[in-house]
């Protein structure tokens, strides 16, 4: 769930890095330059704590992808060993 949230949120701060820069032009007096910069500036921090927030992610679907690897290549010995109990339990 909170990997979801994570995407929700990176493609609602690009749509606020895309829209930003038109605001830019439109403020003209210095209030409203200061105050589209400080919300560039919230928004360029929302992105890094995305970029963050993927990379971790990245890094445990990796070593969630290892540890698959790991029992896949563990079942067939399970597997035989299941049948040969059940052999020897008929």
């Amino acid at each position: 769930m909170r990997h979801h949230l994570t995407a929700a949120c990176s493609v609602l701060l690009l749509a606020a890095v895309v829209a930003a820069p038109g605001l830019s032009a439109a403020a003209t007096t210095p209030g409203d330059r200061d105050e589209v910069e400080e919300r560039q500036g919230q928004v360029e921090q929302g992105l890094q704590s995305a970029r963050d927030d993927l990379t971790h992610v990245s890094a445990e679907l990796a070593a969630a992808s290892d540890r698959l690897a790991g029992l896949q290549a563990q079942q067939p010995g399970a597997r035989a060993a299941v049948d040969q109990a059940q052999a020897e339990a008929s």
